[in-house]
């Protein structure tokens, strides 16, 4: 299993009416990559931290899986289109569940 972690925060100037056009956006992306699971996109609720303002998550079978989603047409022209302009700053990890960590020492 792989999960792809995308914790974001907009630039400034963004509106909500804008925030909320890119949040159904991107809860349209399972719709267009039916190899996307468990998906969650939420705002960010740390006491501890709050430089990310939200962050989502999804699960992949496969890192193929993965790779498709990224390379996606859709997915590139959103990119492009719509986050980078208006995403100011961005962590984005991929994790392979394929045990602890322990277990692979």
């Amino acid at each position: 299993m792989i999960k792809h972690v995308v914790a974001f925060k907009f630039r400034s100037e963004i509106s909500d009416l804008d925030q909320q056009y890119i949040f159904a956006a991107l809860n349209s992306f399972p719709d267009d990559y039916p190899t996307m699971r468990n998906w969650t996109l939420a705002p960010n609720s740390s006491n501890r931290d709050d430089t990310m303002s939200h962050a989502f998550i999804v699960e992949f079978d496969t890192r193929a899986d993965l790779d498709a989603y990224l390379t996606g047409a859709a997915h590139e022209k959103f990119v492009q289109e719509v986050w980078r302009p208006a995403v100011k700053t961005q962590i984005i990890v991929t994790l392979e569940s394929v045990g602890s960590i322990a277990d692979s020492e």
